[in-house]
Order: structure tokens, then C-alpha cells, then sequence
């Protein structure tokens, strides 16, 4: 029997002292869907193929990340997961390369 695995989610809806960006994230499966809490954007990789995260497929699986990005969104809604809050004294800037983000986790 092959075991199957849960939706694993990912909220984090600030900017960290070590660099990132506010975003939400799901796996499911192989793949992982981020959404960029700031401009909304979204991401999709195959993390069987591509664990670096190099290759975003949302041109190729648009109803893949629908789908996802729908159980994402229900799932925020149901723990009461907080908004994003932009800090005026960043100015919203997203950091530079090399910052830790929702990919890394």
C-alpha cells in the first residue's frame, strides 16, 4: 500500500531579520506552490525533479496551482492565519539574493 501524505502548509507573514519575504506555501505531493503575500505572485515546482526550485511551472499546470493555490487560501482561512502588514520602516523592499526564504524551508 502506498502511504499517502497530507498537505504540509507554510505561513509566514513578515519580513525576518535574516532576510525573505512574507509569503504562504503548500506542498502537495511532489509539488509545492508559494504565494508571494506582497504582490500576490505564485510559484510552482516539481520537487521530485527540480529540489532547487529552479523551474517554475505555472505557464505548464495552471489548474495544478488553481487547485493548490484554493486549498492554500481555504486553509489560511481556517487557522485564522494573519495577514501580511507591510512595516513602514522597510518600505515593503523585497531583500536582496541570497536571503533566507519559504524555498528553504
Amino acid at each position: 500500500a502506498r502511504f499517502e501524505r497530507k498537505p504540509l502548509f507554510w505561513h509566514y507573514p513578515h519580513y525576518g531579520n535574516q532576510g525573505g519575504f512574507p509569503a504562504s506555501a503548500i506542498r502537495l505531493g511532489d509539488y509545492k506552490l508559494i504565494e508571494d503575500l506582497e504582490d500576490g505572485e505564485l510559484e510552482l515546482y516539481n520537487l521530485r525533479d527540480d529540489i532547487s526550485e529552479h523551474n517554475n511551472l505555472m505557464q505548464l499546470y495552471p489548474q495544478r496551482a488553481e487547485k493548490m493555490h484554493k486549498m492554500l487560501s481555504d486553509w489560511r482561512v481556517e487557522v485564522g492565519a494573519k495577514p501580511l502588514r507591510p512595516n513602514p520602516k522597510t518600505g515593503g523592499v523585497k531583500p536582496g539574493k541570497g536571503s533566507k526564504s519559504v524555498r528553504e524551508l
